[in-house]
């Protein structure tokens, strides 16, 4: 998931052409759009649905379960990655950005 939200930054370079007004516009979408991720918590909430009954995986629950503990340490993880990834993306762009 966290790779399609990076779909408008990379899309920017991939054009023929860069146009550089559309650079600040798409990391800050990009930006947005990941810091969201851990408040939205849509993949932890979807891979626990998934592991319930009538869930795409449940055929699987008898040999792995997804339990509050699992949920809390993915959590974990997915705040320390998209935090680690937006940081990349500042550090990268933000000597280049007019605003700074």
């Amino acid at each position: 998931m966290t790779f399609y939200l990076c779909f408008p930054l990379s899309r920017t370079f991939q054009k023929g052409s860069i146009n550089f007004s559309q650079i600040q516009s798409s990391i800050e979408i990009t930006v947005a759009s990941l810091e969201a991720i851990p408040e939205e918590n849509k993949a932890l909430s979807r891979l626990k649905s998934d592991f319930e009954e009538g869930g795409r995986f449940h055929f699987l629950s008898s040999d792995i379960s997804i339990t509050e503990r699992v949920l809390e340490r993915a959590s974990t993880v997915q705040v320390k990655y998209v935090t680690k990834l937006v940081e990349n993306i500042h550090n990268r762009f933000d000597s280049v950005s007019p605003h700074s």
